[in-house]
């Protein structure tokens, strides 16, 4: 049975690439919500709406067996949800981070970057708590930085100076271990390691492999989303190569 892989816009697709180097022979099938990017600063009860739609759709087009939340938003709000009403695994994006970041810190200081609503959510601090009692979490929400994605502005002086605005703050607290807590945030990664080359940076897309049990299949490749157009394709392209997007409408 196909992994269905789904979130709020394309830098998912982040997951998406690593799941589809790591399994060539599974069925892998992506939905991303274009349409109506960012989830990062609406309510839980429309997360959670949002992401049951994208969850149907994969499982009542694909029979998926197991879903990936590749957004850190609907991680932190919607799986119990997903898990209640369609009755199969809903993996998160946040546990993996949260493991490779205590694993990476000398110092037990740790900053998070994320959407307002992962953020407010306390997740990662949480997560982390579960872990490792001595280790501090400084977080800072960044709402500018998933439209930057989306518009594929990944480099030059206005994504430099949007990442400064919001690192800095927790940086002047001494972490030296930073989660990139959004999976579109690994597209910015060179540049916030050129900005910040002391500071170790990690994120779920590279984490997640090792949380994922999957079967040999076809090696069916599926990449849909709910509006096309913009910048979505070039990242698609940067991404994972020539797999074509089919743009679904989502009832």
């Amino acid at each position: 049975m196909p992994l269905g892989v789904f979130d709020s816009g394309v830098g998912g697709l982040t997951v998406f690439r690593e799941l589809i180097r790591a399994f060539p022979d599974t069925d892998i099938i992506y939905i991303g919500d274009t349409a109506r990017v960012p989830y990062g600063g609406r309510s839980q009860e429309i997360i959670v709406q949002y992401a049951l739609e994208l969850a149907r759709y994969l499982t009542e087009n694909y029979h998926t067996d197991l879903l990936i939340a590749a957004c850190n938003t609907i991680s932190s709000y919607a799986l119990p949800a997903i898990e209640g009403e369609l009755g199969i695994p809903a993996l998160g994006v946040i546990e993996p981070g949260a493991q490779s970041a205590v694993k990476l810190t000398k110092n037990n200081r740790i900053g998070v970057i994320g959407t307002s609503a992962t953020v407010t959510s306390g997740a990662y601090k949480q997560a982390v708590a579960r872990i490792s009692k001595e280790t501090e979490v400084f977080q800072a929400a960044c709402p500018l930085l998933v439209p930057l994605v989306e518009e594929g502005l990944l480099d030059g002086e206005i994504p430099r100076l949007v990442l400064k605005m919001y690192i800095e703050p927790i940086a002047e607290k001494g972490i030296d271990t930073l989660i990139l807590g959004c999976t579109h945030y690994p597209l910015l990664a060179p540049l916030i390691r050129e900005l910040y080359p002391n500071m170790a940076v990690t994120d779920s897309a590279e984490n997640i492999i090792s949380h994922v049990e999957a079967k040999k299949e076809s090696g069916l490749r599926v990449i849909a989303t709910t509006d096309t157009g913009g910048a979505a394709e070039s990242l698609k392209t940067k991404l994972v190569g020539g797999i074509p997007i089919t743009k679904v409408f989502l009832s």
